[in-house]
């Protein structure tokens, strides 16, 4: 079980080639300075009426929705992904202001979420993986994997 006083839990974009290194059992995932998203205390002033489970589940979906709109033709046909990670609060700092009165009313939730980290990402911090289903009768949904289903997730990715 996680501490939500020392480790945050931060949703990770990944490019096609990402995906590919995590797989291969890269030690480290290079995201020093990169975004990611979580849930920041400008999301939790703005929805206090959610648990922190809700919040979580938006922020994967916003790492996900930050995929979409890749401008790379290339990653477009390739698998990506999402990795979920627990993070210490030094790794992460959220990217706008955690004061809810400083943020304008129409901010945007990827930007209400995007917090930047300060290092890259060990294996052994990473807790999941979410991928999408590539099955026809359900676009846009994202399967999950455990990060001990890793080996299952590579095969599923050396053999679409």
């Amino acid at each position: 079980m996680r501490s939500a006083a020392r480790l945050r839990r931060v949703y990770l974009p990944l490019a096609a080639a990402g995906l590919d290194a995590l797989v291969a059992g890269a030690e480290v995932l290079p995201f020093h300075g990169r975004l990611g998203y979580a849930v920041t205390a400008l999301v939790r002033s703005c929805f206090p009426e959610q648990d922190e489970e809700e919040l979580e589940y938006e922020a994967l979906c916003v790492a996900a929705e930050s995929l979409l709109s890749s401008e790379d033709s290339d990653q477009q046909h390739r698998l990506q992904g999402v990795i979920a990670a627990d993070l210490p609060d030094g790794q992460v700092r959220d990217v706008l202001a955690d004061d809810a009165t400083a943020a304008p009313p129409e901010i945007a939730a990827q930007d209400a979420y995007a917090v930047r980290l300060s290092s890259g990402v060990r294996l052994g911090q990473v807790v999941s993986v979410h991928v999408p289903d590539r099955a026809e009768d359900s676009p846009g949904e994202l399967l999950w994997y455990d990060v001990s289903e890793l080996p299952t997730l590579a095969d599923e990715v050396a053999h679409p």
